[in-house]
């Protein structure tokens, strides 16, 4: 994957997380499905659950360029929803920052950093 695609990737959900979570997308469930789908598989953990998962807890599998903007684009779409979608979220991206550390992180994402830096927000 060259650095375009990395970009064009990027903005491509980045802009479907913009039109979901805009009110008047009349954005179905089925919709937003198919972007939480994309992101890294994950068990959610409970609130309660207030410890960090640690390197040799669990396997989850390796952090790729595409999960980690799909990642960008759920955070974008959390941030825009309305109030009860991001109640509906939370328990979610909770449990994806809980499991950052057991993660195996490709090369290039340890190179580059977060496509964040490069127009998130």
């Amino acid at each position: 994957m060259n650095g375009l695609d990395f970009d064009l990737h990027s903005r491509i959900l980045v802009s479907l997380a913009e039109v979901l979570a805009d009110a008047r997308a009349k954005t179905t469930t089925d919709e937003v499905n198919r972007l939480l789908n994309k992101c890294p598989p994950i068990s959610v953990l409970p609130f309660e659950e207030i410890n960090i998962v640690q390197p040799g807890q669990a396997q989850i599998g390796r952090m790729t360029v595409r999960h980690q903007q799909t990642l960008d684009a759920l955070l974008k779409y959390a941030t825009k929803a309305n109030e009860y979608t991001q109640l509906e979220l939370l328990p979610r991206i909770i449990s994806y920052l809980k499991y950052l550390p057991v993660y195996d992180w490709n090369n290039i994402i340890l190179e580059r950093g977060t496509s964040m830096s490069s127009g998130f927000g």
